[in-house]
């Protein structure tokens, strides 16, 4: 938001360019039932998802499913998503189902053609949607394909040469195999003279052919979009400064209709409010100001002073910063989470306040944060930590340490924690979700409704590690003198 005198405000507006989406199942290659069954429980999951949350309208405001046949089978059409909008979904996952049931498996020419039709149907049915909606101004196409993406790139590279893109920021290719473990090769980032429009929005993802993969990897379209303002501004003792962004590592819970059912608290009035925390539609948020204060080695920190919802910081990608800013401000944010890593160190942040009413005599108390290195240089992680104002004396060392007198309660403990199934690692995909029923209105409801394969039952412990990241993914890259103006 501009001011009168052209400088840009302090404050940033989450979601406030968030696209709609497009999804297309390519029905044109060879696949199985179990196949779309993968993938119709995954859109389900999502759309379970959508439906417990608030905000969800905000995250993904118009949502559309297309098939690639004969001819393009349109779905659903773009509908704003509500509360309402479960039934219709479902609907369109039903006939999904059904259509892959009557429709016999395409291969050959005949097959590009529905593809490249089905691509050409997408942007019609959004510029007719568009005209009738002036919030709706860009959409992200997604193509969900049952063989290695990068095996359709020329295909889209082509039909996309040959309709207009400009309210196209992303297209996607999501290509899944029963093993995962397709390889997208490194020389598909490379660029003729005549893809040189197309650089920045094609992008490549491969991962496995199962129903929570999916779902994972259509909950990246729950993160803001908006790249018009940097999130936070990280201040050094000389006034060097990285410009960063913020991306949720979990959901916020009071973005949920339930929101007080993940609050643990011995204050009742803190589980009413807690779903008063979420920003409005509309409404602005201040770029927060850190300043750093203190380096502590990470085996330092308490975990019991930490607190708060965690974020995942990277280098900023605002579109008003010039590219030789970009650039500095990358290789400092890289050097700077490289020194964390290297010597196994967390900064402490206090975060800069400025006094919104100069008449008022209230002191603000320190609010601290605590910035962890990531295995990835690329990536920090950032999280509230309690400020003097916050602590209580609870000093669990000094406290009274207590002897077991009953051998009867040691072995009953040690029989029920004998039960408890044990992993080397915690993975939240292997626990029952209530978003993964196929009917969320009974929480108590198994994953799915489908019986799963008793061979991916029995293999599920040992692939658990591997998939808490399922998604392999190649951007194209956009050359600095393609930068988009936005």
């Amino acid at each position: 938001m501009a001011t009168a005198s052209g400088v840009y405000s302090n404050v940033r507006y989450p979601f406030a360019r968030q696209p709609g989406q497009c999804v297309i199942v390519d029905l044109s290659t060879t696949y199985t039932q179990d196949n779309i069954e993968a993938v119709c429980d995954g859109i389900t999951r999502f759309s379970n998802l959508l439906c417990l949350m608030k905000n969800g309208p905000r995250r993904v405001p118009h949502f559309s499913i297309l098939c690639a046949l004969t001819y393009p089978e349109v779905l659903l059409p773009f509908i704003q998503l509500n509360n309402e909008s479960r039934t219709r979904i479902q609907g369109a996952v039903e006939e999904l189902r059904r259509l892959s049931r009557e429709t016999t498996n395409h291969c050959g020419v005949s097959s590009v053609k529905m593809l490249e039709q089905a691509l050409r149907e997408a942007v019609t049915q959004f510029h007719k949607f568009k005209r009738n909606d002036q919030f709706f101004s860009k959409l992200e196409v997604t193509v969900m394909c049952f063989k290695p993406p990068q095996t359709l790139l020329t295909l889209v590279k082509k039909t996309l040469t040959e309709i207009d893109i400009s309210d196209i920021p992303r297209v996607t290719l999501f290509g899944m195999a029963p093993s995962g473990d397709y390889q997208v090769s490194d020389d598909i980032t490379h660029q003729n003279n005549d893809d040189a429009d197309l650089t920045g929005i094609l992008e490549l993802v491969s991962g496995e052919l199962d129903s929570v993969c999916v779902e994972m990897f259509l909950r990246r379209l729950l993160s803001d979009k908006s790249t018009d303002r940097e999130h936070v501004h990280l201040y050094f003792n000389s006034g060097l400064r990285i410009k960063c962004d913020l991306q949720e590592s979990v959901l916020d819970p009071s973005e949920f209709i339930f929101s007080q059912h993940f609050v643990l608290s011995s204050n009742a009035d803190h589980i009413r409010k807690v779903q008063l925390n979420a920003v409005k539609p509309g409404e602005s948020v201040p770029i927060t100001q850190l300043q750093i204060i203190q380096q502590v080695p990470s085996t330092s920190v308490c975990e019991s002073v930490l607190f708060g919802h965690p974020y995942v910081m990277y280098n900023s990608r605002c579109w008003r910063m010039e590219w030789n800013e970009l650039e500095t401000n990358q290789n400092r944010f890289i050097t700077f989470s490289q020194y964390l890593i290297d010597n196994d160190v967390c900064v402490v942040c206090k975060k800069i306040t400025q006094q919104s009413n100069r008449r008022s005599r209230i002191q603000l108390p320190t609010a601290l944060f605590l910035i962890m290195a990531a295995p990835n240089p690329a990536a920090l992680l950032i999280k509230s930590i309690a400020s003097g104002t916050l602590l209580l004396d609870c000093d669990l060392s000094n406290q009274q340490k207590l002897e077991i007198t009953s051998l009867q309660a040691r072995a009953e403990i040690i029989n029920e924690m004998s039960k408890v199934e044990r992993q080397n690692t915690f993975n939240p995909l292997f626990v029952t979700d209530v978003s993964s029923s196929a009917s969320f209105s009974n929480p108590h409801n198994t994953v799915s409704t489908k019986q799963p394969n008793k061979t991916k039952r029995a293999t599920a412990n040992q692939t658990n590690k591997a998939k808490a990241i399922p998604l392999k993914i190649k951007r194209f890259l956009p050359p600095r003198q393609d930068r988009i103006t936005k």
